[in-house]
């Protein structure tokens, strides 16, 4: 924040030195609280996932990788069910409206969810948009209450990311699917991951 503030000032002549650049933070020790969803706790969503409301958005979160608030926002004209992928994401460059593969196992519950009168994939009682306040308070802890489980919706997010390296797949594959940027030039520039590799990449779950 310090950083942005400083170039803006100074890009507009309100200050004449960048003090930003003598500012030293402490390392970062503290461990990460995300914990993945261990492999007992996703066959238990899959054996309530026609039982109980909602659990169907768990496992595609965990089986895409998206972000609780990336969810909220997946549009019905932007999934291609015959063609196994959608476009979704945010937050970074390289997370925008990305290439997002549909795993096989998680095909009927996406196909399940989507209706032409809706423009949302996951939609309030109404139909409409649900913001991710609502998913969280009245979808996410209802069915973690009802399962007796202990997780946050970024989790299956994690949980995705230790599948995937779990099953030794392509590391530029799992980077685009979670819309991370790349720090290598060459795969950055010069290697493009099309729909058929990423899907490649996802059925080895």
């Amino acid at each position: 924040m310090f950083n942005q503030l400083y170039k803006y000032a100074m890009e507009n002549d309100l200050i004449q030195k960048d003090y930003s650049r003598f500012v030293e933070l402490p390392k970062n020790d503290s461990k990460s609280s995300r914990k993945p969803f261990s492999l007992d706790e996703i066959d238990k969503l899959w054996n309530n996932v026609h039982r109980l409301d909602d659990i169907d958005t768990v496992l595609i979160m965990i089986y895409t990788g998206l972000r609780p608030g990336e969810l909220v926002e997946v549009k019905n004209k932007n999934i291609y069910l015959e063609e196994r992928y959608f476009r979704g994401g945010f937050k970074t460059e390289a997370g925008t409206n990305r290439l997002v593969p549909i795993h096989k196992k998680i095909y009927s519950l996406i196909d399940a969810r989507m209706d032409s009168k809706n423009e949302y994939l996951i939609v309030n009682q109404e139909g409409n948009k649900m913001s991710y306040y609502t998913y969280y308070h009245e979808r996410w802890k209802k069915i973690m209450e009802q399962l007796e489980m202990n997780h946050k919706p970024h989790d299956c997010r994690h949980t995705f990311a230790t599948l995937m390296d779990n099953v030794d797949a392509n590391k530029l594959s799992i980077k685009r699917i979670m819309g991370h940027a790349s720090k290598d030039i060459t795969d950055k520039v010069y290697t493009h991951k099309d729909i058929e590799q990423l899907l490649i990449a996802i059925d080895k779950l």
